[in-house]
């Protein structure tokens, strides 16, 4: 089957080498160059829904490109690929039916491939569930489809059973906004059905003449808009400073003027105040938008993470902050213009731990143009003011560390000084293979069958280390300086347990535990080839329920929170150690120390061991930091309903 791209005249042909039911790799024919001399290809699934590629059939496929030449450059450095295609199928009714279908290195509706990567696609194929490779947008799209239209009525007799009724102010800062984005904006604020909000709009120095005009007549018409003009110039802390100074309220939201927030959205978040009043700060799930209304990626975000907060703000929008606190701490701070919200949400934490997380999607932030666009935009704004931001906030927490930016993951990072070479360590060890790492004379190796409970607690009286190792000699570190650094996060304070991200070559084994009823743990990433995962969480420092007992490191203090640990237990003992340390008040930690290593060891477990674990935990593995929208097999896979 041949496919031919075309705008007025063929550019590019696309043949199909390999099909099965709705995917199908494509190769590229045509002006299109790779990065190394690579053969493109494009490997296109989830977009067609029931459209099957057949031999014989003939797609004539146009490039979309809103008035704009169809031009396809992925020579550059950066490798950025990507094609639109809005394919017309003819059916043999007749009737014409729309798709539109995109390639994306490293993701998305399809992926750009080399040689060798397209013959192993290729050899797999047949062997794919529908879930093995998919996009978050159409799946997302899928996932909306499924959830129940939402009825404002149901939330009338819900709404009489608060007691507590606080005011909430909505901060903005406009710049030259277009007036159909603000209103849009403003729309979604006015359509709250929660009704004790105040909205406190500053004007960032806009050279629009209908902005100021615009202000008064919000101002006149709603006696709960405030506003102020001329408060700052277009770089949005001052303007955001001088809409604070207008608020009242208890708790404080910024929405961006072009942003958007579902109609119960301030009904969700005194919801969780009249259940929690001593919460500090709510923050909830978000997706984003076109120009068009229509929603893309989303962002289903993990429960309070204090280390995730390391590498992104992923707090995001959007979020509820205690006014009082964010008075205490000056509220936003000039000279860091590019990431001043990130800076407030490491100064507000740094102040309180209160935070409740909202697993709901609430907001919708406007993105026009490209993602790569706005991602590229993002990157630039963290890289400088980002760090500064959170090499102050460490510095002032205590972290003895090295704030910096890695542009693939496009996010911060943190490398933690190694506690001394002079730190005891106890090491309980098990497996075959010689082992990695040489651990000083000091150190006291112990040698034991395997991870299992019963193992571990046949020793655990005995050990005299400072930190505790429990790990299977097939896991190969770079240097015993890796343990040192686990063992500095170990260190701090309210972290029990520490976990590389574990690797067979590229192929990702194990970035932590996400925990489930049904299937109690699942290996985050396991079988994920060659990618940093969702949001990087295959390589950024993050939070977890749990890490895999291949290679544990805690503090005396945290092992024995949790021992002696039940002999019932053979295969889930890193579960057992985050459930018992997170009981504790501990957190887990899957730190950006990257480990190889072999084929895993071990039997599946038996069925009444997963029996002992739900009846022994049962609430207590619904995860907080893997969102339930996911399937519970760790690789951020949004459930197909």
């Amino acid at each position: 089957m041949k496919v031919v791209v075309t705008r007025g005249k063929p550019e590019y042909s696309i043949d199909v080498i390999k099909s099965d039911k709705d995917r199908a790799l494509m190769q590229v024919s045509g002006n299109v160059t790779c990065p190394n001399g690579q053969e493109p290809s494009i490997f296109v699934t989830g977009c067609m829904d029931s459209t099957v590629y057949v031999e014989g059939e003939h797609f004539d496929v146009f490039i979309e490109t809103d008035g704009s030449d169809p031009v396809v450059d992925i020579s550059t450095s950066s490798a950025q690929f990507e094609v639109r295609l809005k394919i017309y199928e003819t059916k043999s009714s007749g009737k014409k039916e729309n798709y539109l279908a995109s390639a994306l290195k490293g993701g998305g509706l399809g992926a750009l491939f080399n040689k060798n990567q397209r013959n192993l696609m290729m050899s797999t194929l047949n062997n794919m569930n529908d879930n093995e490779v998919y996009d978050i947008r159409y799946a997302y799209q899928r996932y909306r489809k499924s959830k129940p239209a939402l009825r404002l009525s149901d939330y009338q007799e819900e709404m009489k059973k608060l007691s507590y009724k606080p005011r909430i102010s909505i901060i903005m800062a406009v710049h030259n906004t277009q007036q159909q984005w603000l209103d849009k904006c403003i729309d979604s604020i006015k359509a709250q059905i929660y009704t004790n909000w105040e909205l406190c709009i500053a004007d960032d120095g806009s050279t629009d003449p209908y902005i100021p005009e615009y202000l008064k007549w919000l101002q006149n018409n709603d006696a709960r808009v405030k506003t102020a003009y001329d408060a700052g110039s277009g770089r949005g802390v001052r303007a955001c400073n001088a809409a604070l100074e207008m608020a009242t309220g208890e708790y404080v939201v910024k929405i961006d003027p072009e942003d958007m927030i579902r109609a119960d959205a301030i009904y969700q978040i005194v919801k969780v105040l009249n259940d929690r009043p001593d919460v500090d700060l709510v923050y909830s799930d978000e997706d984003q938008i076109d120009g068009k209304d229509k929603t893309t990626y989303p962002d289903f975000k993990s429960g309070w993470a204090p280390e995730l907060l390391y590498s992104q703000n992923y707090i995001g929008n959007l979020a509820a902050f205690r006014k009082s606190i964010i008075d205490e701490i000056g509220g936003y701070r000039i000279g860091f213009e590019k990431a001043y919200e990130y800076d407030l949400v490491l100064r507000f934490t740094e102040r309180t731990d209160i935070v409740y997380h909202i697993p709901e999607v609430l907001y919708s932030k406007r993105v026009f143009g490209n993602y790569n666009d706005y991602a590229e935009e993002k990157r630039k704004s963290l890289s400088t003011s980002g760090v500064n931001a959170l090499s102050s906030s460490l510095q002032r927490r205590g972290i003895d560390a090295k704030a910096d930016f890695d542009l693939k993951l496009n996010m911060c990072t943190v490398d933690i000084k190694p506690l001394p070479e002079t730190t005891k360590f106890t090491v309980l060890t098990y497996g075959s293979g010689n082992p990695s790492v040489k651990f000083p004379k000091n150190a006291q190796v112990i040698g034991i069958k395997n991870a299992s409970c019963s193992e571990i607690n046949k020793v655990f009286s005995s050990v005299n280390g400072e930190y505790i190792i429990i790990w299977d000699k097939s896991v190969e570190l770079s240097s015993f300086e890796d343990f040192l650094k686990m063992a500095a996060w170990a260190a701090q304070p309210g972290v029990g347990s520490v976990g590389p991200k574990l690797f067979d070559n590229d192929v990702c084994y194990s970035a932590g535990l996400a925990l489930s009823y049904n299937r109690v743990r699942s290996n985050i990433g396991h079988g994920e080839f060659n990618t940093d995962g969702y949001k990087g969480k295959y390589s950024a420092l993050t939070d977890v329920s749990a890490v895999s007992s291949k290679c544990i490191v805690m503090s005396r203090k945290a092992f024995e929170t949790v021992t002696p640990l039940p002999d019932e237990i053979a295969h889930y003992t890193g579960v057992e150690i985050g459930l018992r340390l997170m009981q504790a008040g501990y957190r887990s930690i899957s730190a950006p120390i990257k480990a190889q290593m072999k084929a895993p060891m071990g039997q599946p477990e038996s069925s009444e061991e997963i029996r002992f674990m739900q009846s022994k935990w049962n609430g207590a593995l619904a995860d907080k930091y893997y969102s339930d929208v996911f399937e519970v097999g760790g690789n951020y896979r949004i459930k197909m309903k």
